[in-house]
């Protein structure tokens, strides 16, 4: 998990990944690492976000995505030109991960999901619910 403590001011970023500041902290931020297994959109949407409360530049942006990728997800890395922005690395993780490329496996899973035994019904909803917000509009 990346780990973000958000100070009122530009952060100082260790190498931990933590940023910190002795006054006037900001609530601690998870962001899960984006593998390409869960879903593309949600992961963009929650940082893109936390990059605008931040007040991350577009530097900023490019390099924490970056560092953010994990297993096949962080393979489109190499992939990218030099001199690659945010935008660049959004558009390959769509064409490789992004919800219109997965319809097809949205739509086997909606089929194919039954509830387990002994498995509560809020769990089964939760699990339908994301695989219809995940299938594009």
């Amino acid at each position: 998990m990346l780990d973000i403590l958000n100070p009122s001011s530009a952060p100082q970023v260790q190498a931990s990944g933590i940023a910190v500041e002795s006054k006037g902290q900001r609530p601690l931020f998870k962001i899960d690492k984006c593998s390409g297994s869960a879903s593309l959109e949600t992961y963009l949407l929650q940082f893109k976000q936390l990059a605008t409360y931040l007040q991350w530049t577009e530097r900023d942006t490019f390099y924490n995505m970056s560092a953010s990728l994990a297993g096949p997800a962080a393979r489109v890395l190499w992939e990218l030109p030099k001199g690659a922005t945010t935008a660049d690395l959004e558009r390959l993780l769509q064409i490789r991960f992004g919800a219109e490329q997965q319809t097809a496996s949205y739509q086997a899973k909606l089929r194919t999901r039954r509830r387990e035994v002994n498995e509560p019904l809020q769990t089964l909803y939760q699990d339908m619910s994301l695989i219809t917000t995940s299938l594009p509009r």
